[in-house]
């Protein structure tokens, strides 16, 4: 299978994963986190390291939000009644994006769009949190899968250090074609990266 075979094959699994999430979408949340752990290793075995894969989370995120929105009804009116302070702070946050976001617009409105959509989804990211906890929530088995899978992943900066994994591009950053060096007073550390760790974490 060719990398576009892969990438559509991969994008189409993702749009079916997005689809899952209208069943339930507290139960998607591990979906999502999956998708996101596991896209950057991916993305560093295949040739180029297509950097399209890292909006691999976008679509099951987006179905995420949609369908906590449809079934929770009314999540920012009950946030607000909850947190009056914050949901106000939120509001005027957004409406004073709206300035930057009409002088982004004239320049590129593609780098406007991914500044709303990150915005945007920072502020529902907050009311699906204030929405997900209930009684019969997995919220408990949530933290304790990412908190497993963080941890088998950060196994690669061991791997990497101790020469086990030298031919295993899923480990560092030698698929990306760079070093990630940390500068301190009189000298320098090269950083070793977990298996998903991408540039600028």
């Amino acid at each position: 299978m060719g990398t576009n075979q892969f990438l559509i094959a991969g994008g189409a699994a993702i749009f079916l994963l997005a689809l899952v999430a209208s069943i339930g979408w507290r139960h998607a949340c591990f979906v999502w986190i999956l998708v996101a752990v596991v896209q950057d290793p991916i993305r560093k075995m295949l040739p180029g390291a297509p950097a399209i894969l890292v909006l691999a989370t976008v679509p099951v995120w987006s179905a995420i939000i949609l369908f906590a929105f449809v079934h929770e009804r009314t999540p920012w009116g009950n946030f607000r009644r909850s947190y009056k302070t914050l949901s106000a702070v939120l509001g005027v946050f957004l409406l004073v994006l709206a300035v930057p976001a009409v002088k982004s617009a004239m320049h590129s409105w593609r780098f406007t769009l991914i500044g709303l959509f990150s915005y945007g989804s920072l502020v529902c990211g907050i009311l699906v949190g204030y929405a997900y906890p209930r009684k019969d929530s997995p919220l408990r088995a949530l933290l304790v899968f990412y908190c497993a899978l963080t941890a088998i992943l950060m196994t690669g900066a061991l791997l990497e250090h101790w020469d086990l994994a030298v031919r295993w591009t899923a480990v560092g950053t030698e698929a990306m074609g760079h070093v990630w060096l940390r500068y301190r007073s009189g000298y320098q550390v090269e950083k070793l990266l977990e298996v998903s760790r991408r540039r600028g974490d």
